[in-house]
């Protein structure tokens, strides 16, 4: 029997009846997943919720610490012992978690919850489907307002053919990098287009949102040259290839602009310093932009090549 994979450990722990209750890390559901499988209660809380100083990160804008239960007053418990700040973690919410357990008395009369049938019960065991649905059914009789909500059609959409991405999850963490690049809607889909045609024709994507997340709380607001030159798993001026783990969350727009490059020839692109960029199809071009829009034409040696 498989009973979760990551923080099985503690989902087995607190199944078996030899512990009250436990923690997990939970990342891509390593504490919903075994608690699921063993019949248990667990949460994910909100990023930053609970501190993680001493954990080791797998992709540290996502992990999180969550408690697992054999009942979900007994998970508020512990939610609301560990939650608030902690010293050594500087991403755990300064601010007390209070209220947690006295809430779980309340009345949900009025609540709304979204509902996304698809495309998540494509393929779902019967059985389990009939027990999602019994729950959804006791909520609406509670009072909850339960509405029906879909995904955006462009990331259910079938992606463009031919992108070098092997598995929805690269295509996660290509977005992510889309998503830290540009803030601008108009930009996204060619800064896309830029990743994809590096990406086949093996070179490195050079995007210094990978380097700045590697370097982690090493990084002082201030990208370096020696920053370039140090090599971590997500150092894409160091490595071909994606990094491996997203570095954000993307939106929408970044995974539909992730599965949808715009068509085109540039290689290239560098910040003007207005919040847009200046794409290139040739190292030449790209090294003269640079010049222009971030040395303010002042020469020195520089180069962006492959």
């Amino acid at each position: 029997r498989v009973p979760g994979g990551s923080s099985s450990g503690s989902g087995v722990a607190v199944s078996a009846g030899l512990t009250t209750a436990a923690i997990g890390t939970d990342t891509g559901g390593s504490v919903r997943i075994p608690a699921s499988y063993c019949g248990i209660v667990g949460l994910k809380p909100t990023h930053g919720r609970v501190g993680a100083a001493g954990v080791t990160p797998l992709s540290w804008t996502l992990d999180s610490v969550g408690p697992m239960a054999r009942s979900v007053a007994d998970a508020a418990y512990v939610f609301e012992a560990i939650a608030g700040p902690e010293p050594g973690d500087p991403t755990a919410l300064a601010m007390p978690c209070e209220g947690v357990v006295t809430g779980l008395s309340g009345d949900v009369a009025g609540l709304r919850v979204g509902l996304a049938r698809q495309p998540f019960f494509d393929g779902a065991d019967p059985e389990v489907v009939s027990v999602v649905e019994a729950a959804i059914g006791q909520l609406a009789a509670l009072g909850v307002r339960v509405d029906e909500m879909t995904f955006p059609a462009a990331v259910q959409a079938e992606r463009d053919a031919d992108l070098p991405l092997k598995t929805p999850y690269e295509a996660i963490i290509l977005a992510s990098i889309i998503e830290k690049e540009t803030g601008l809607a108009s930009e996204r889909e060619l800064i896309s287009g830029v990743f994809v045609r590096r990406l086949k024709k093996g070179m490195r994507l050079q995007t210094d949102p990978t380097v700045i997340y590697g370097l982690g709380d090493k990084f002082d607001g201030n990208l370096r040259r020696r920053d370039l030159k140090t090599d971590t798993p997500y150092n894409t001026y160091r490595r071909r290839g994606l990094p491996p783990t997203p570095i954000a969350m993307p939106g929408r727009d970044a995974l539909y602009a992730a599965l949808h490059p715009a068509p085109g020839d540039a290689l290239y692109f560098v910040a003007r310093g207005d919040g847009s960029h200046h794409f290139s199809a040739t190292l030449r071009e790209h090294n003269n932009a640079v010049i222009k829009y971030q040395l303010k034409g002042r020469k020195r040696p520089f180069s962006s090549s492959p």
